[in-house]
């Protein structure tokens, strides 16, 4: 009944000219018929609760029906966060200012509301950072943020009159990122996203991928920033970035720095500060958690996000396998607490441990979500993903 329910629902609010356009696309890169892909396309709604953009995006024209199961579609990700997160608690994270005063010692930088502020106060925090970002409190996206410069407005009342226009209300001491993270991208702040679920008082990270920059002073992905997954164990990257276009890159496009091989620093800070946070409001179970790493310290980059997706994530991976040869067989079974994941070894790798290692890791990366997920359905309890407490 809820896929049916979802299926409609994406019905009446679907863009069906944009839904062709993926087909038109679709058909171009494979030579599938666009009559196969669009039943196609229909089959996974029913199915697996993919929209038209899971569809191009995961490349499920392509995946097995194993393989299918793996993917959490937008279907899955909203139950997901419906099952763990608490709409009365939400405002606590989802809007901006509410977040601030509730997470404020995770944030270790300077901030304003400017609802709240006098004259006075605006005109001291435009003193101490003469350049500051201006963000709408409920903004999604990276959209709406503004880069400004004190020196730019005649008074504080032009400032103060240009941001209630602009519904920009909260102001942000801006931030210094580590060194390393400066070289991949400098004109914007490049963060870590972590996904954690927070249950019966552990925080596990289920998921985590770096953001970075392409241009632009923002890192996000919908306004043409590049992801890439991050390995939570430990903090390395092994694949290449991915941009909303599709394209992969080994490299910087900008500035040339290797991104594949690349190492967040202070990883081991990063974990323990979101598993921390993730217990402040334990109501809101699934959340994605934007860490700046700074020099000296782990600043916290602040919006999380209560309709957090794994989407970008299990992008970049979906993405990957244009560089091996055959996608994977994958075998699922279940035994209380414990899954297991069996690999089989397809000819193009036999004599290749290189290729058959990188294989069988992104394989098992592709399918821990849908392990994650269906654990986290049958017992009841956190995830497997890397703990904390």
């Amino acid at each position: 009944m809820g896929k049916i329910k979802y299926l409609c629902g994406r019905i009446f609010s679907m863009h069906f000219d944009k839904m062709f356009e993926k087909i038109d696309d679709i058909h171009k890169k494979t030579g599938k018929s666009k009559i196969y892909l669009f039943f196609d396309m229909i089959n996974c709604g029913l199915k697996y609760q993919a929209g038209y953009m899971d569809y191009w995006l995961f490349e499920m024209y392509d995946l097995n029906r194993a393989q299918r199961k793996t993917v959490v579609t937008r279907g899955i990700n909203n139950a997901f966060i419906k099952r763990f997160n608490d709409p009365a608690y939400m405002k606590y994270i989802d809007d901006k200012l509410e977040f601030n005063r509730r997470f404020e010692k995770f944030l270790k930088r300077d901030w304003l509301d400017v609802h709240t502020a006098t004259d006075e106060q605006l005109a001291a925090f435009c003193e101490k950072h003469s350049t500051f970002m201006a963000k709408p409190e409920n903004g999604m996206c990276g959209k709406g943020i503004q880069k400004l410069n004190f020196s730019d407005f005649d008074s504080v009342e032009a400032l103060r009159k240009h941001l209630v226009e602009a519904n920009l209300m909260l102001l942000e001491e801006p931030v210094v990122q580590h060194p390393d993270l400066m070289r991949l991208h400098p004109n914007s702040v490049n963060t870590c996203r972590v996904i954690t679920i927070a249950k019966d008082g552990k925080t596990r990270v289920v998921a985590a991928y770096l953001r970075i920059g392409n241009g632009k002073y923002v890192d996000n992905f919908n306004s043409g920033g590049m992801v890439v997954p991050i390995e939570e164990d430990r903090g390395e990257i092994i694949y290449p970035a991915l941009d909303k276009s599709g394209n992969l890159y080994e490299k910087h496009p900008m500035t040339g720095v290797s991104i594949k091989g690349f190492k967040i620093p202070l990883w081991d800070e990063v974990i323990k500060l979101v598993c921390e946070a993730g217990q402040v409001v334990p109501q809101v179970g699934l959340v994605g958690w934007d860490v700046c790493v700074t020099e000296k310290a782990l600043m916290h980059s602040l919006p999380l996000t209560s309709s957090i997706s794994v989407q970008p994530r299990q992008t970049a991976h979906a993405r990957c396998r244009r560089l091996m040869a055959r996608p994977p067989i994958l075998v699922f079974s279940r035994k209380f607490h414990s899954y297991t994941v069996s690999i089989s070894k397809t000819g193009a790798f036999v004599n290749n441990s290189e290729k058959k290692e990188q294989l069988r890791r992104f394989s098992a990366e592709l399918f821990s979500l849908q392990v994650r997920r269906c654990y986290a359905d049958a017992c009841g309890r956190t995830q497997s993903g890397r703990g904390c407490r």
